[in-house]
């Protein structure tokens, strides 16, 4: 799961928020140093990031494209799903995708001083250009490859991934509607605790 997803899982709760939103910048267990709802958020972008990986579904959909892409399968894989969720939004959140991704970079710019320097920088693309937005479309899926491809190792290919989408979109659009019902599920304790 990319950005929208882990957002998505972590609304309403604005720690949870920010917690996923800079969980990757945060190694080891230095969450111990933030606030205890925050270091939550953290553990919580883990245990979604640890669930997808190893699950079933997400492994069918990764052995589809592993042949074109191989280590860099769950790195498209959770942008593929990201696109998913944005392409089916009604079917999980009441609130319309435009206004969700409004609320979420209005707390997170509320919060920047929490963000580390590398995420703040993120962030302002993410905003500017607004990100979880144009995961519903091809070329929003097209621009994150690229970006992602430039953030990796050289000649991961994974910037042509959009060609895999296509090929497959039915295909990794049902098993993503199996599987993000079984994700909320797990993660639910988070919210609820």
């Amino acid at each position: 799961m990319n950005f929208l997803a882990h957002l998505f899982l972590a609304d309403p709760h604005r720690e949870l928020i920010i917690g996923n939103f800079i969980a990757d910048e945060i190694k080891g267990n230095k969450w111990n140093l933030f606030e205890e709802k925050i270091a939550k958020g953290i553990k919580m972008h883990r245990a979604i990031d640890s669930f997808t990986d190893t699950h079933s579904i997400t492994s069918e959909s990764k052995s589809l494209i592993r042949p074109q892409y191989g280590k860099w399968s769950g790195v498209v894989m959770d942008v593929f799903y990201d696109h998913f969720l944005a392409k089916n939004w009604n079917h999980f959140h009441a609130l319309p995708l435009l206004d969700f991704t409004h609320k979420m970079y209005a707390i997170l710019e509320e919060n920047k001083s929490l963000l580390p320097p590398k995420t703040q920088y993120l962030f302002s693309y993410m905003q500017k250009d607004n990100w979880l937005w144009h995961y519903a479309q091809l070329e929003g899926v097209q621009f994150a490859l690229t970006g992602l491809s430039k953030r990796r190792a050289l000649h991961s290919g994974i910037e042509r991934a959009t060609i895999e989408l296509v090929k497959y979109e039915k295909q990794l659009e049902e098993q993503f509607m199996q599987f993000m019902p079984l994700l909320i599920k797990e993660v639910s304790s988070f919210k609820n605790a």
